[in-house]
């Protein structure tokens, strides 16, 4: 399941929270693993799953727009195209654009799959899969997801050679929308991103946010001293720098 909470005074940040609803899957079962990932965006809210075969995503929407104390309704289930393994485990949402990764049970490199709304703004529409995310480089492994606008970010925290041996130096790797704004166009894989200082077994790309055009991209497992883990910081011109702190920094950002 999951839970929403809102602010008890809408703007005030010494304000407390209240539980306002449970999402359940309209068709869940046990060990479907709901709310192994969320996210939100303004009044929609997808839940996504964690399972070995297809999977599942499920969309809620708030019945009265802006409201705070407003109920949720699902209003979708979102399935992959091609039956992907472990659809749902990671999920990211911006505006009327969602993203779903897939967990790699038999499918070594993972996808990522592309869902917009089919009626931009309007909370009761469905959603159409628009495109399959895969990368070029055939030795790396998707995990984590991340969409801000018309760009979208993968953390591939491992990777592998020939012999099928894991290095984990990690990458993360960026897809861009090839007309912006464009609910229906298709996507094209932009740049891949990595640590200037990485090395095996660092995990980079274990998390990865953006917005706008800032990414920032988790190294849990960095190699140096108590693996204190980082964040790694890129601008426009997808220079990283990273910020280390201890304690395994990086797993999730």
């Amino acid at each position: 399941s999951a839970y929403i909470f809102t602010r008890d005074a809408v703007g005030s940040l010494t304000a407390g929270w209240t539980r306002r609803a449970k999402l359940l899957a309209s068709d869940g079962s046990e060990q479907n693993y709901l709310g192994y990932s969320v996210a939100i965006s303004d009044d929609t809210v997808v839940v996504g799953t964690k399972q070995t075969g297809s999977g599942s995503s499920y969309i809620f929407t708030r019945d009265v727009p802006g409201s705070l104390t407003a109920s949720w309704t699902q209003r979708d289930k979102l399935i992959a195209s091609d039956g992907a393994d472990g659809f749902g485990a990671p999920v990211s949402i911006s505006g009327d654009t969602l993203v779903v990764g897939t967990a790699q049970f038999s499918n070594r490199n993972g996808s990522v799959h592309v869902f917009t709304r089919d009626v931009p703004g309007l909370l009761t529409a469905g959603w159409t899969e628009r495109a399959t995310l895969r990368t070029s480089d055939s030795s790396v492994e998707f995990g984590d997801v991340a969409i801000s606008g018309d760009t979208v970010v993968v953390g591939a925290r491992d990777d592998y050679k020939e012999d099928s041996f894991f290095v984990s130096v990690g990458s993360a790797i960026i897809f861009t929308r090839d007309i912006p704004g464009n609910l229906t166009a298709s996507w094209t894989e932009h740049q891949m991103l990595l640590a200037s200082d990485g090395a095996a077994n660092d995990n980079f790309g274990q998390s990865v946010v953006v917005s706008g055009d800032t990414v920032a991209v988790g190294v849990y497992n960095l190699h140096t001293a108590g693996h204190s883990g980082s964040v790694y910081v890129f601008a426009p011109l997808w220079l990283g720098h990273p910020c280390e702190a201890m304690g395994r920094m990086g797993f999730a950002v």
